[in-house]
This record gives C-alpha cells, sequence and structure tokens, in this order.
C-alpha cells in the first residue's frame, strides 16, 4: 500500500496520493492496533496453536474492524468510499497473510517467500501502469490487486481452521501488546489527518509521498526486514548489520543530505520534475529519518523478541503522542516548511525513547553521576520562575495581565515545560508508568478526534 501511495505520489496524483494515506493511516489505527505485535510473538512461539488462535481473532475482527476504517477514511477523512473498500479489502487480506508468512519466516520456508515477493511485485506494477497512464479501469485493477495475495495464504488458513482448537492465551501477555500497537496505529492515522487538517489536500498528498520515499527503509525495516534480522541476531548472537544494509543507511544519508542542501538554495516556486521545493525539502530530510528510524525500530524490535521485559508500550505512548503534539506547534511557527523535517523529528524522538526505555540501558547511556546531577537541574528548572516566548526569547513584559492574542510566537512559556520533556526523555523507566500513560494516550485520542468530527465534516461520497 505504501508503494501505491509513492507511485500516485510521484505519477501526478496527489489528490488520490492523500485519499491512500489515508485510509492506510485509518486501517493502521485499528487494523495493527489489534495486531498485538503477532508476528514477534509467532518468532518466539513455536506452538502452531498460538498461529491458529490469531487467526481466529482476526477473522472476528474483521469485519468490525473494516467498518471503522471505513468511517474514519470516508466520513472523517472524505475519501470516495469505493477507494476506501478496496483499500480496506487489501488491508484484511494482508492481516490474514501475515499470521502465514510469519510461520513461513520461521520454519525457513524460502520457496514460499521467493514465490510470494515475485506475485506481489508484479501485481503493485499494475495499478502503477494503469495510475502513470491514466488507462480505464483503475478501480477493477486495484481490486486485482488487493484480493490476489489471499489465495496464496487459503490453503494455510483452511488447515488452521480445520486443525485442532486453540489453546488459551493469557490477556494479561497480550495486552500490553496490543496496547502498544494501538497507540503505533492511531498515531500514524492521527499523524496524517493533522496535516491534513493544516494545509491543503495536494500539498498533504505531497508531503506524503515525500514522507513515504524517504521513510521506505524505516517502513520496511520496522515492518519486514527488522523482525527478521533481530530473529537471526538472536539465533546466531551476531548484532551487526550486513555490509549491504551499511552501505545502503550510508547512501540514503548522502542523498538525503545533498537533496535536502539543493532544495534549500531552490526558488520558492521553482518545480523540478513536477515537485516543488517543499517536496523536496521533505524528501531529504526524511531519507536522512529513514536511518535514524531503523536505528529506532531495531532496539524497539530487540526489546521485542528478546528484552527482559518484552513489551514496548509506554516508550510507544511517549512517541506517538509528542510527535502529534509538536505537529501544530511547528506549523504556527515554522509556517509549512516546518513540516518538512516532521519525519526526521520522529525518528530521532522514537530513537532517544527506545533506548532509554530499560532502566540498566539508560544506566550506560547516562553514567549515575550524571543522572543525580541532571535530576538536580531539572528540578530547579521546573520551579524556577522564568518564561520565554518565541519572538523576543525571554519573557519581559511588565504587565500582570498578559495578552498574547492567540499568537503562539508571543505566548510565555515557562522553562517548567522544556525541563519536564528533557526529564520524561532522559531519566527513563517509562514502565512503571504503564496505566497513567495509558490514560493520557486515551484522552489525547479522544480530543484529536472530536475536534476533527466537530470541526471538519466532509460529505461520504466525493
Amino acid at each position: 500500500m505504501t508503494g501505491l501511495l509513492v507511485v500516485l505520489g510521484l505519477g501526478g496524483k496527489p489528490h488520490l496520493a492523500a485519499d491512500v494515506a489515508i485510509v492506510q493511516g485509518a486501517a493502521l489505527a485499528l487494523f495493527y492496533a489489534f495486531s498485538g505485535n503477532a508476528r514477534n510473538l509467532i518468532f518466539k512461539s513455536g506452538d502452531a496453536a498460538f498461529a491458529r488462535t490469531i487467526i481466529v481473532a482476526r477473522l472476528m475482527l474483521m469485519l468490525p474492524l473494516g467498518v471503522g476504517v471505513f468511517y474514519l477514511g470516508s466520513v472523517l477523512g472524505g475519501v470516495a468510499w469505493e477507494i476506501s473498500l478496496i483499500l480496506i479489502l487489501r488491508k484484511s487480506v494482508e492481516w490474514l497473510s501475515e499470521v502465514h508468512l510469519s510461520e513461513m519466516e520461521r520454519d525457513q520456508d524460502t520457496d514460499f517467500a521467493w514465490r510470494h515477493l515475485a506475485i506481489q511485485s508484479g501485481l503493485l506494477v499494475l495499478p502503477a501502469i494503469w495510475a502513470i497512464t491514466d488507462a480505464p479501469g483503475l478501480m477493477l485493477v486495484l481490486v486485482v490487486w488487493a484480493i490476489v495475495p489471499l489465495f496464496l495464504s487459503l490453503p494455510h488458513l483452511q488447515r488452521a481452521l480445520n486443525g485442532a482448537t486453540a489453546t488459551r492465551i493469557s490477556v494479561n501477555m497480550l495486552l500490553p501488546h496490543l496496547g502498544s500497537t494501538a497507540v503505533m496505529g492511531i498515531g500514524v492515522y492521527v499523524f496524517r489527518l493533522t496535516i491534513l487538517l493544516l494545509v491543503d489536500r495536494a500539498m498533504a498528498g505531497n508531503l506524503y509521498t515525500a514522507f513515504a520515499i524517504g521513510g521506505v527503509m524505516g517502513s520496511v525495516f520496522s515492518m519486514g526486514l527488522g523482525p527478521s534480522m533481530v530473529l537471526h541476531e538472536q539465533k546466531t548472537g551476531q548484532k551487526q548489520m550486513p555490509v549491504w544494509m551499511r552501505a545502503a543507511l550510508t547512501l540514503s544519508i548522502l542523498v538525503g543530505v545533498v537533496v535536502t542542501v539543493i532544495a534549500h538554495f531552490m526558488p520558492e516556486k521553482q518545480a523540478f520534475a513536477g515537485k516543488d521545493m517543499m517536496f523536496w525539502q521533505a524528501l531529504g530530510f526524511s531519507l536522512i529519518g529513514g536511518v535514524v528510524m531503523i536505528f529506532a525500530q531495531r532496539q524497539r524490535l530487540r526489546d521485542l523478541q528478546h528484552g527482559t521485559q518484552d513489551d514496548v508500550f509506554a516508550p510507544d505512548v511517549l512517541v506517538n503522542m509528542l510527535i502529534v503534539i509538536f505537529i501544530p506547534a511547528i506549523f504556527f511557527i515554522f509556517g509549512n516548511h516546518g513540516l518538512t523535517w516532521l519525519y526526521l523529528f520522529n525518528a530521532l524522538v522514537a530513537l532517544v525513547f527506545y533506548c532509554m526505555t530499560d532502566v540498566e540501558r539508560a544506566t550506560t547511556i547516562i553514567a549515575q553521576k550524571y543522572v543525580n546531577i541532571l535530576r538536580a537541574v531539572i528540578a530547579v528548572l521546573v520551579v524556577l520562575p522564568i518564561f520565554v516566548n518565541l519572538d523576543t526569547g525571554l519573557f519581559r513584559s511588565p504587565l500582570l495581565n498578559s495578552d498574547s492574542g492567540g499568537v503562539l510566537g508571543k505566548l510565555p512559556i515557562p522553562l517548567s515545560v522544556f525541563a519536564c520533556y528533557v526529564g520524561i526523555a532522559l531519566l527513563g523507566n517509562y514502565r512503571q508508568a504503564k496505566l497513567g500513560l495509558g490514560m493520557i494516550f486515551g484522552c489525547f485520542v479522544l480530543m484529536i478526534l472530536s475536534t476533527v468530527a466537530t470541526r471538519r465534516r466532509p460529505p461520504v461520497f466525493e
């Protein structure tokens, strides 16, 4: 689906790319929310009944989740109903196939892997050609692209459903993983919808495309290669990245830096290859951010598959909540150009929080003697009555009642705000605050969705 988004964006169809991005984000918000890190758990477990239980649960959830995605995508997001239905169908097929693919990978069935890769790649070429050439029948081609992969996993699904009764899975074991994937899925949807509310649909489509291209390595790593590489690390004890991957990361950084520098000197309204300066700037920052995201996701996957505590709910909440909070702040401070480095910012935040999740690992990054000093500095800054604003720096107004006039740059901000962010990021030990973070994130998501539902109500069918 990400590949389709990129093709549409580069093929001169930013509006359709925006539609795909919104529905994909909605699908992540719900389907991925109920995935429960299943792939990593299947790698850890050799019990076939475990996979059968996941399949049965997903079949039961598929229809209500599909209805939810349609509401988020078409009712709230304004996406055409036929696009929503096709993408929901594709996501449902992927959701079921993921269990089969995970089992095949755990059992090292390389023949199936190559066959699956070839078919999926060929299927992506079809809608790409239809979209670029404006050939008639694009919707029919998309239906074929969406449903054919199901036939690869259909025999496996039938055997699983006809097998022995699935074993019961402890709710306590799955609950943190369900919360973790729910946070990430909802975060992606809110991230994309917030951008759509701040800028017009064409600009949002171009930004989504740039983020998707620049972050493709991070996405492929977190969803595909990453769990496999961490599984290989666990079996062999070799933690060094392959040479080809290190070369790809180095190339991505170099290309990202070059594209960013060139875009910086481009005239504001000049277009290259049909894309303006903002697109190329976002692409450059995202290529650099994709490399950072790989290191962040590698640490997350290590904690999931063979960490001392195998859930990452707390850092997932903090990462996704902070990035969504900062989107409007960045937009109102820096304007449209501030949105171009959102993916890089997201990757840096993720790297910090995933590395600082484990207390023992946090103490190796920041020595204990410096932790005590840091705590003392943060404690002082939290109570220090000093305010700053983004326009003039130090806030010096002699008025007892200061009115910013609704301008964020004139708003007096206490230093304690920055001290709290630094303290949360660097002191770590997030797992002790799971319940509190869950409550905070739930309220946060409800606030965002209620704001969207009341401020923007596009028609269901466009």
